[in-house]
């Protein structure tokens, strides 16, 4: 960077500093707003490079061209493919890349995809980041080193906290306790749109672990790239939340600023040579004209009608009562249509009340509707109060809504089909590995190596219609967050979703809930009337014995259709409530939570 682009940096970030440490003097009560002029005033410290690179041929560009009035789908199952499809569609772009996301982590897997959006930059495209601000984006440095990377490159961060970036433990414990209301409504919408015409939708965040690359804790996560008329729709809630007052460049954070003001010499991200090795097979897949052709499972499928949903940012701005959600009531039609199955796959097994009540009314219409949902078991849970919440109303998720209820295995049988390169991630050295188990704060388990994680949000109705996104069924994504999602109306799409799923919650891959094989005696009824108080309870939830345990096939057994098979017993045998746990500390944990954190369930 030049002495002249430094003292531009000071002239610009100095008065900023003394403003706002004059309001830090009386209160943090406020955040930075958005002002887009002061991105335009940074743009002389700012990455200048041209390349004359140009786009790749893709096949994907071309469908864009030659068909924009039909739908055209890729189902992304497997991360590493949602990684090369990404690499690819970067280096296809030919005037635009949007990225909105709820977490983009500072590691070797973004460090990737940001150089890539670099060099896109570099021969002349429009990138555009937008990022939830809650969670950490690594450091001040990092934000301002891409922030600075190149002036085709503008970065925001979405609701922000304090006039800081990146948070303190203190900025942190004040925002819980005066802005909480701000804190717990956040934008949790995943989109990555190229060009305004081909996009990507689902539930992956911008981190390692939703790509494949962690060689600790994998998300098994699902996404759609999509090209098509919906395209329109999805670039549009893009600049509408981009232009929206709550989406805030950069360069107004404080600590951004001081950054830029104390270091002279500013480039981008680094990506280490060491970095590159490890994605080196993607960026030479990379550049192929047809992904399909390398990865059938990349297959492209026409689809009869697609729609992209989503809520707008007046959600977080709505009164008591007002119903602004477009994706949930679109999701709820398409749910009503039902009449044979309703399969659900969903992180975190949480209802309200409202769900429950609609279930229930269903059910009397529709008797004979099965509704199975596939989620994580306490050994794959990434979130444990989440779990825990899901244990405690469990009975009732099983016995008064009627649902199937299958908890993913850490290590599934077709753990080499859901992730290919595992392999490779076991080979990582055990220093390696060490210092991602020391990063992570999850469940231990019997077993080491890469465990995977449900994350994917998804559901199809009778094999007809499919829906992918990022809400997640639970009362957090109802109320508080901002989703997104597409919903699909083609048969031949929505079995290949189904089939995906029924892999998921196969006997190898999945325990199935069930009713615990005891005697119907009056000790019995007598303890499923108090578990049943107990569990109403918002606190003091402490009856110890429960309805249901996680159940596995049993050895040269078939399996069954339903947990409510009168033979259930017989072909699946007890494993207990949490198998695989290899912690009685975090058993115990859950069983806190179950009893003292009811109330916390509108929240989750």
């Amino acid at each position: 960077m030049t002495k002249k682009n430094i003292e531009r940096i000071r002239s610009l970030v100095s008065p900023g500093i003394a403003l706002l440490l004059v309001i830090s003097g009386v209160g943090c009560a406020n955040v930075p707003k958005r002002n887009p002029q002061i991105a335009t005033r940074f743009v002389e410290v700012m990455g200048q490079t041209h390349t004359d690179a140009k786009p790749i041929d893709s096949e994907y560009q071309r469908i864009a061209e030659e068909s924009p009035e039909k739908h055209h789908l890729v189902l992304l199952d497997i991360g590493d493919d949602a990684l090369l499809a990404r690499i690819h569609l970067i280096r296809s772009a030919r005037k635009s890349i949007d990225i909105q996301t709820f977490i983009w982590a500072d590691d070797s897997l973004t460090a990737f995809i940001f150089d890539e959006l670099l060099n896109a930059a570099q021969r002349g495209v429009k990138v555009r980041i937008l990022v939830d601000a809650l969670m950490p984006i690594g450091s001040s440095k990092y934000i301002a080193q891409m922030a600075v990377a190149h002036k085709n490159i503008e970065m925001c961060l979405y609701r922000p906290l304090s006039y800081n970036a990146i948070q303190s433990n203190l900025s942190a414990m004040e925002s819980i306790i005066f802005r909480m209301g701000r804190m717990n409504r956040r934008m949790h919408n995943k989109i990555t749109v190229v060009d305004g015409r081909i996009g990507i939708v689902g539930g992956r965040n911008y981190q390692d672990k939703y790509f494949d690359r962690n060689p600790v804790f994998i998300f098994k996560d699902r996404e759609l790239i999509v090209i098509g008329p919906a395209i329109k729709e999805m670039s549009n809630s893009f600049d509408i939340y981009w232009n929206d007052s709550q989406s805030v460049y950069a360069f107004a954070f404080n600590d951004i600023q001081h950054y830029l003001y104390n270091h002279k010499e500013i480039s981008a991200p680094p990506f280490t040579e060491k970095a590159k090795q490890s994605f080196q097979d993607i960026s030479q897949l990379a550049n192929n004209y047809s992904l399909t052709s390398i990865r059938p499972a990349m297959n492209i499928h026409t689809a009869d009608k697609v729609e992209f949903a989503y809520d707008p940012p007046q959600k977080f701005r709505k009164k008591k009562g007002e119903i602004i959600s477009t994706l949930d009531a679109r999701m709820a039609e398409a749910l009503m249509t039902a009449n044979k199955l309703v399969i659900f796959q969903t992180p975190y097994l949480i209802y309200d009340r409202g769900t429950k009540n609609s279930i229930k009314k269903i059910r009397k219409k529709k008797p004979n509707l099965r509704i199975i949902v596939s989620s994580n078991s306490l050994s794959t849970a990434d979130h444990i109060s989440a779990y825990a919440l899901s244990y405690k109303y469990r009975k009732a998720i099983y016995k008064s809504m009627g649902i199937d209820i299958y908890e993913f295995k850490p290590f599934p049988a077709s753990i080499g089909k859901f992730v290919p390169r595992y392999r490779e991630l076991v080979a990582l050295p055990n220093e390696t590995i060490d210092r991602y188990i020391r990063e992570l704060d999850i469940v231990p388990i019997m077993k080491k190596g890469p465990r995977l994680c449900i994350h994917a949000k998804s559901f199809t109705v009778d094999g007809k219609i499919a829906k992918i996104g990022s809400h997640n069924f639970d009362p957090r994504s109802a109320t508080f967050n901002s989703e997104c999602g597409v919903i699909v109306w083609d048969e031949k799409f929505a079995s290949l979703v189904e089939d995906s799923i029924l892999l998921d919650i196969a006997p190898q891959n999945s325990w199935i809930v069930g009713k615990k094989n005891e005697e119907e005696g009056l000790l019995s009824k007598m303890s499923g009337m108090i578990g049943a108080i107990s569990s109403a309870l918002p606190v003091l939830d402490i009856w110890p014995y429960k309805y249901t345990s996680n159940f596995e096939l049993r050895e040269n057994m078939t399996p069954l259709s339903s947990p409510r098979h009168p033979d259930f017993h017989t072909h699946y045998k007890d494993v207990g409530q949490f198998p695989m746990v290899d912690s009685t500390i975090r058993a115990n944990q859950t069983r806190l939570i179950k009893a003292f954190g009811g109330w916390a369930r509108p929240f989750m």
